[in-house]
């Protein structure tokens, strides 16, 4: 059975129509906060691949979603720590895999539905699902609000998830 979904789609001019309707294919969930699925826009049968993982604590969810254009190849990252009473088009974020290298950036952030998005930066779309998929945990902050995730699973789903992008050639591999 298909489901309508609301997800973020990257266009082809570059800009973000957030939460377009679009029919969820191929739902898979690995381990407790890892999925990754596929989307159809339900008037162009443009195809979107989703890798995401998330963890809830008490009413705020962190989140890490990395989108793909099945079509144009366009991709983005995305990231919540949850509700924020912030109205600003930018905000600091913070991210950090177990150890490894503490990623800090400005990104431009969408208030209305509380995610920070970071568009079509290659070098940090590779290492983070390098690092996700050898990690145990990421901590995520966004603003002045952080909150973490089990990686538990990441790194099958993100076999499953480069899998699917692979025509793509946007994806160095994991070695």
């Amino acid at each position: 059975m298909k489901k309508i979904v609301l997800v973020f789609i990257v266009l082809i001019t570059g800009t973000i129509c957030v939460f377009a309707e679009e029919e969820l294919e191929e739902f898979k969930e690995y381990g407790n906060n890892c999925a990754v699925f596929n989307t159809v826009d339900i008037f162009t049968d443009e195809v979107s691949h989703i890798f995401s993982c998330r963890q809830s604590e008490f009413l705020d969810e962190t989140i890490i979603e990395f989108f793909v254009n099945g079509s144009n190849g366009q991709f983005i990252v995305a990231i919540s720590t949850g509700f924020q009473s912030r109205f600003d088009e930018e905000v600091e974020i913070a991210i950090r895999v177990d150890k490894n290298q503490l990623r800090t950036g400005v990104w431009s952030y969408y208030s209305e539905h509380d995610f920070a998005i970071s568009l079509n930066d290659l070098t940090l779309f590779n290492d983070l699902l390098l690092e996700i998929a050898r990690g145990n945990r990421l901590a995520i902050r966004v603003g002045d609000k952080s909150g973490t995730i089990s990686l538990k699973g990441s790194a099958n789903a993100i076999t499953d998830f480069t899998k699917r992008i692979a025509h793509l050639n946007i994806f160095n591999g994991v070695e």
